[in-house]
Protein backbone atom coordinates (compact mmCIF):
# COMPACT_ATOMS: atom_id res chain seq x y z
CA UNK A 1 0.00 0.00 0.00
CA UNK A 2 2.96 2.36 1.06
CA UNK A 3 4.45 1.81 -2.15
CA UNK A 4 1.34 2.66 -4.45
CA UNK A 5 0.89 5.61 -2.78
CA UNK A 6 4.31 6.77 -3.56
CA UNK A 7 3.78 5.99 -7.08
CA UNK A 8 0.62 8.09 -7.21
CA UNK A 9 2.24 10.63 -5.59
CA UNK A 10 4.88 10.94 -7.81
CA UNK A 11 2.44 10.75 -10.85
CA UNK A 12 -0.03 13.25 -9.01
CA UNK A 13 2.93 15.55 -8.33
CA UNK A 14 4.50 14.90 -12.28
CA UNK A 15 1.06 15.95 -13.64
CA UNK A 16 0.31 18.78 -11.62
CA UNK A 17 4.02 19.99 -12.81
CA UNK A 18 2.97 19.57 -16.36
CA UNK A 19 -0.10 21.62 -15.92
CA UNK A 20 1.87 24.58 -14.19
CA UNK A 21 4.46 24.39 -16.87
CA UNK A 22 1.99 25.49 -19.20
CA UNK A 23 0.04 27.60 -16.84
CA UNK A 24 2.04 29.90 -14.89
CA UNK A 25 3.87 31.11 -17.78
CA UNK A 26 0.88 33.33 -18.52
CA UNK A 27 1.25 35.33 -15.74
CA UNK A 28 5.88 34.97 -15.24
CA UNK A 29 8.21 34.26 -17.61
CA UNK A 30 10.25 31.10 -16.51
CA UNK A 31 8.11 30.56 -13.16
CA UNK A 32 7.03 26.90 -13.94
CA UNK A 33 10.08 25.42 -13.28
CA UNK A 34 10.05 26.22 -9.69
CA UNK A 35 6.23 25.45 -9.49
CA UNK A 36 6.55 22.25 -11.19
CA UNK A 37 9.52 21.14 -9.13
CA UNK A 38 8.05 21.95 -6.00
CA UNK A 39 4.60 20.61 -6.27
CA UNK A 40 6.48 17.58 -7.49
CA UNK A 41 8.91 17.47 -4.11
CA UNK A 42 5.52 18.55 -1.85
CA UNK A 43 3.70 15.17 -3.32
CA UNK A 44 6.82 13.18 -2.49
CA UNK A 45 7.53 14.69 1.24
CA UNK A 46 3.59 13.81 1.85
CA UNK A 47 4.63 10.06 1.88
CA UNK A 48 7.60 10.24 4.31
CA UNK A 49 6.19 8.68 7.23
CA UNK A 50 8.58 11.04 9.54
CA UNK A 51 7.08 14.27 8.02
CA UNK A 52 2.99 13.11 7.82
CA UNK A 53 3.67 11.73 11.81
CA UNK A 54 4.57 15.35 12.61
CA UNK A 55 2.55 17.26 10.70
CA UNK A 56 5.37 18.81 8.74
CA UNK A 57 3.85 18.09 5.53
CA UNK A 58 2.10 21.27 4.60
CA UNK A 59 4.84 23.62 6.54
CA UNK A 60 7.58 21.72 4.76
CA UNK A 61 5.79 21.73 1.14
CA UNK A 62 5.23 25.30 1.47
CA UNK A 63 8.83 26.15 2.43
CA UNK A 64 10.24 24.31 -0.45
CA UNK A 65 7.19 26.09 -2.67
CA UNK A 66 8.13 29.51 -2.04
CA UNK A 67 11.37 29.19 -1.11
CA UNK A 68 12.59 28.17 -4.51
CA UNK A 69 9.80 29.95 -6.22
CA UNK A 70 11.92 33.33 -4.24
CA UNK A 71 15.10 32.21 -5.59
CA UNK A 72 14.39 31.67 -8.85
CA UNK A 73 13.08 34.87 -9.03
CA UNK A 74 15.80 36.87 -7.43
CA UNK A 75 18.41 35.48 -9.78
CA UNK A 76 17.07 35.55 -12.85
CA UNK A 77 15.90 38.83 -13.49
CA UNK A 78 12.30 38.11 -14.28
CA UNK A 79 9.77 40.61 -15.79
CA UNK A 80 5.87 40.36 -14.84
CA UNK A 81 3.55 39.90 -17.73
CA UNK A 82 0.35 40.55 -16.80
CA UNK A 83 1.10 42.83 -14.12
CA UNK A 84 2.41 46.65 -14.32
CA UNK A 85 4.50 46.74 -10.81
CA UNK A 86 7.80 44.26 -12.13
CA UNK A 87 8.52 44.01 -8.95
CA UNK A 88 5.43 42.92 -7.35
CA UNK A 89 5.73 38.85 -7.58
CA UNK A 90 9.28 38.86 -6.56
CA UNK A 91 8.32 40.61 -3.52
CA UNK A 92 5.15 39.08 -2.74
CA UNK A 93 6.98 35.71 -2.93
CA UNK A 94 9.67 36.98 -1.02
CA UNK A 95 7.39 37.35 2.06
CA UNK A 96 5.93 34.30 1.58
CA UNK A 97 9.05 32.46 1.74
CA UNK A 98 10.21 33.93 4.64
CA UNK A 99 7.01 33.29 6.48
CA UNK A 100 7.21 29.60 5.35
CA UNK A 101 10.58 29.37 6.90
CA UNK A 102 9.30 30.38 9.90
CA UNK A 103 6.40 28.59 9.73
CA UNK A 104 8.48 25.32 8.94
CA UNK A 105 11.00 26.06 11.91
CA UNK A 106 8.25 26.89 14.58
CA UNK A 107 6.65 23.30 13.56
CA UNK A 108 10.25 21.57 13.42
CA UNK A 109 11.16 23.16 17.01
CA UNK A 110 6.84 22.18 18.25
CA UNK A 111 8.44 18.56 18.15
CA UNK A 112 10.49 16.57 20.66
CA UNK A 113 14.44 17.03 20.18
CA UNK A 114 14.97 13.23 20.41
CA UNK A 115 12.61 12.88 17.44
CA UNK A 116 14.08 15.50 15.14
CA UNK A 117 15.40 14.79 11.64
CA UNK A 118 18.22 17.19 10.76
CA UNK A 119 17.00 19.56 8.16
CA UNK A 120 20.82 20.33 6.36
CA UNK A 121 19.35 17.91 3.75
CA UNK A 122 16.43 19.06 2.44
CA UNK A 123 17.90 22.48 3.07
CA UNK A 124 20.69 21.88 0.65
CA UNK A 125 18.58 20.06 -2.05
CA UNK A 126 16.07 23.18 -1.89
CA UNK A 127 19.77 25.34 -2.40
CA UNK A 128 20.44 22.43 -5.47
CA UNK A 129 17.03 23.25 -7.11
CA UNK A 130 17.18 26.43 -6.55
CA UNK A 131 20.96 26.76 -8.44
CA UNK A 132 19.24 24.39 -11.41
CA UNK A 133 16.56 27.62 -12.03
CA UNK A 134 19.16 29.99 -12.20
CA UNK A 135 21.97 28.10 -14.72
CA UNK A 136 19.31 26.87 -16.58
CA UNK A 137 18.20 30.42 -18.17
CA UNK A 138 20.00 32.29 -20.93
CA UNK A 139 22.36 33.54 -18.12
CA UNK A 140 23.69 29.67 -18.27
CA UNK A 141 24.26 29.06 -22.18
CA UNK A 142 27.27 27.67 -23.18
CA UNK A 143 28.04 31.06 -25.38
CA UNK A 144 28.37 32.73 -21.60
CA UNK A 145 31.10 29.82 -20.30
CA UNK A 146 32.70 30.15 -23.90
CA UNK A 147 33.14 33.68 -24.10
CA UNK A 148 34.46 33.91 -20.39
CA UNK A 149 37.62 31.30 -21.42
CA UNK A 150 38.39 32.86 -24.63
CA UNK A 151 38.41 36.68 -22.16
CA UNK A 152 40.44 35.21 -19.10
CA UNK A 153 42.43 31.80 -20.79
CA UNK A 154 43.34 33.00 -24.23
CA UNK A 155 42.16 29.92 -25.96
CA UNK A 156 41.02 29.43 -30.00
CA UNK A 157 37.39 29.08 -30.34
CA UNK A 158 37.84 25.58 -31.44
CA UNK A 159 39.92 24.30 -27.73
CA UNK A 160 37.15 26.27 -26.63
CA UNK A 161 34.35 24.63 -27.69
CA UNK A 162 35.95 21.64 -26.90
CA UNK A 163 36.91 22.70 -23.60
CA UNK A 164 33.10 24.09 -22.52
CA UNK A 165 31.55 20.50 -23.95
CA UNK A 166 33.87 18.33 -21.59
CA UNK A 167 33.24 21.01 -18.39
CA UNK A 168 29.21 20.98 -19.16
CA UNK A 169 29.10 17.19 -19.57
CA UNK A 170 31.40 16.72 -16.21
CA UNK A 171 29.14 19.55 -14.42
CA UNK A 172 25.64 17.12 -15.59
CA UNK A 173 27.32 14.20 -14.27
CA UNK A 174 28.91 15.38 -10.66
CA UNK A 175 25.92 17.84 -10.26
CA UNK A 176 22.86 15.40 -10.53
CA UNK A 177 24.56 12.85 -8.64
CA UNK A 178 25.34 15.08 -5.50
CA UNK A 179 21.54 16.19 -6.20
CA UNK A 180 20.53 12.38 -5.46
CA UNK A 181 22.88 11.91 -2.83
CA UNK A 182 21.85 15.05 -0.91
CA UNK A 183 17.98 13.72 -1.76
CA UNK A 184 18.88 9.93 -0.69
CA UNK A 185 20.31 11.10 2.76
CA UNK A 186 17.26 13.30 3.41
CA UNK A 187 15.19 10.26 3.01
CA UNK A 188 17.21 8.09 5.24
CA UNK A 189 17.32 11.13 8.04
CA UNK A 190 13.47 11.05 7.34
CA UNK A 191 13.63 7.19 8.90
CA UNK A 192 13.03 5.86 5.34
CA UNK A 193 14.19 2.20 4.55
CA UNK A 194 17.61 2.10 1.79
CA UNK A 195 15.31 1.00 -0.70
CA UNK A 196 12.70 3.86 -0.01
CA UNK A 197 15.41 6.79 -0.42
CA UNK A 198 17.03 5.31 -2.90
CA UNK A 199 14.15 5.84 -5.12
CA UNK A 200 12.99 9.27 -3.36
CA UNK A 201 16.73 10.23 -4.79
CA UNK A 202 16.63 9.03 -8.41
CA UNK A 203 12.62 10.28 -8.73
CA UNK A 204 14.05 13.82 -7.54
CA UNK A 205 16.98 13.91 -10.06
CA UNK A 206 14.95 12.78 -12.98
CA UNK A 207 12.40 15.32 -11.81
CA UNK A 208 14.73 17.97 -11.50
CA UNK A 209 16.76 16.92 -15.01
CA UNK A 210 13.56 16.90 -16.86
CA UNK A 211 11.95 20.09 -15.93
CA UNK A 212 15.84 21.68 -16.44
CA UNK A 213 15.73 20.29 -20.20
CA UNK A 214 11.96 21.09 -20.77
CA UNK A 215 12.67 24.74 -20.01
CA UNK A 216 16.33 24.84 -21.81
CA UNK A 217 14.13 23.66 -25.15
CA UNK A 218 11.51 26.69 -24.73
CA UNK A 219 14.27 29.67 -24.63
CA UNK A 220 15.79 30.96 -27.81
CA UNK A 221 19.43 30.75 -26.92
CA UNK A 222 19.25 27.26 -25.18
CA UNK A 223 18.48 23.62 -26.27
CA UNK A 224 16.73 21.00 -24.18
CA UNK A 225 18.46 17.59 -24.66
CA UNK A 226 17.32 14.07 -23.79
CA UNK A 227 20.62 13.03 -23.90
CA UNK A 228 21.23 15.36 -20.94
CA UNK A 229 18.79 13.87 -18.82
CA UNK A 230 20.37 10.37 -19.52
CA UNK A 231 24.00 11.67 -18.20
CA UNK A 232 22.40 13.27 -15.07
CA UNK A 233 20.25 9.90 -14.19
CA UNK A 234 23.98 8.14 -14.97
CA UNK A 235 25.75 10.27 -12.89
CA UNK A 236 22.56 9.87 -9.69
CA UNK A 237 22.87 6.34 -10.27
CA UNK A 238 26.66 6.06 -9.98
CA UNK A 239 27.06 7.73 -6.67
CA UNK A 240 23.74 5.93 -4.90
CA UNK A 241 25.38 3.04 -6.68
CA UNK A 242 28.95 3.79 -4.89
CA UNK A 243 27.51 5.15 -1.55
CA UNK A 244 25.53 2.42 -0.67
CA UNK A 245 28.17 -0.29 -1.79
CA UNK A 246 30.42 1.54 0.76
CA UNK A 247 27.83 1.77 3.47
CA UNK A 248 26.70 -2.18 2.85
CA UNK A 249 27.13 -3.57 6.52
CA UNK A 250 29.26 -6.96 6.16
CA UNK A 251 28.19 -9.44 8.73
CA UNK A 252 30.55 -10.37 11.37
CA UNK A 253 32.74 -13.74 10.59
CA UNK A 254 31.41 -16.69 12.64
CA UNK A 255 33.79 -18.49 14.91
CA UNK A 256 32.72 -21.50 15.75
CA UNK A 257 32.89 -22.31 19.34
CA UNK A 258 34.70 -25.53 20.69
CA UNK A 259 32.81 -27.18 22.93
CA UNK A 260 34.23 -27.02 26.57
CA UNK A 261 35.71 -30.08 28.18
CA UNK A 262 34.17 -31.42 31.68
CA UNK A 263 35.85 -31.10 34.43
CA UNK A 264 37.89 -33.65 36.28
CA UNK A 265 36.98 -34.12 39.33
CA UNK A 266 40.51 -33.30 41.59
CA UNK A 267 42.04 -36.12 42.51
CA UNK A 268 42.06 -37.02 46.60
Amino acid sequence: MQALKRILGFGVGFGAGIAALTGATYLVSGMWLPLALSVLMAALFYFSPWITSCGLAGPMSTAVLFGVCAGWLATSGVTARKIDVSYFPSLVFTVMAILAVLFAFASVMAVPAKQRSPGWPLLTLVILVSLVAAASSSAGSAGVMSRWIMAHLGLSRTDTETAVYWVRKSIHFTYYGFVALTASVAAKRAKEPVGKAILFAFLTALSLSSFDELRQSGLADRTGSFYDVLLDLSGAATFLFLTNLRSKPTRPAVTEKTPSQPRKPPKR
